[in-house]
């Protein structure tokens, strides 16, 4: 015999998300687990399977929103499949994490160079030399 659970209301769902810990928390996954998927998407993208990549690291972004590590590898992953836009929506949420961290705006900088636009490339760069100098 199952026992059914109470659904998740949406404040709790907002409120577990405002206090930072994730769907991961409502899904019931441990952090390992959630690792777990990154440790996956990281052996698609090693294998160039970037849609299958960027599956695993998109699942473990959702799950643990915070994270910068799993936001650039979501991406890197993006980035290599040639999704630029979305590979700079995920690069954005790296700055919510930890804006200290200049290798986003050089990702950022990589991905405005393939789009074609030189100017919006030029300024992530200044701004990975100003993230570096502090």
């Amino acid at each position: 015999m199952t026992t059914a659970t109470a659904p998740v209301s949406q404040d709790q769902i907002e409120e577990l998300l405002l206090a930072g810990d994730g769907l991961r928390t409502v899904a019931g996954l441990s952090g390992q687990q959630v690792e777990t998927l990154y440790s996956y998407g990281h052996q698609f993208y090693e294998q160039s399977k970037y849609e299958e990549a960027e599956l695993f690291f998109s699942t473990a972004c959702f799950m643990d929103h915070k994270n910068d590590d799993y936001w650039m590898a979501l991406g890197a992953a993006r980035q290599a499949a040639g999704w630029y836009e979305e590979a700079l929506t995920a690069y954005q949420q790296v700055a919510e994490c930890d804006e200290i961290h200049p290798m986003f705006a050089i990702r950022v900088a990589e991905c405005f160079l393939a789009m074609g636009e030189l100017e919006n490339a030029v300024q992530a760069v200044y701004y990975a030399v100003d993230l570096a100098d502090e």
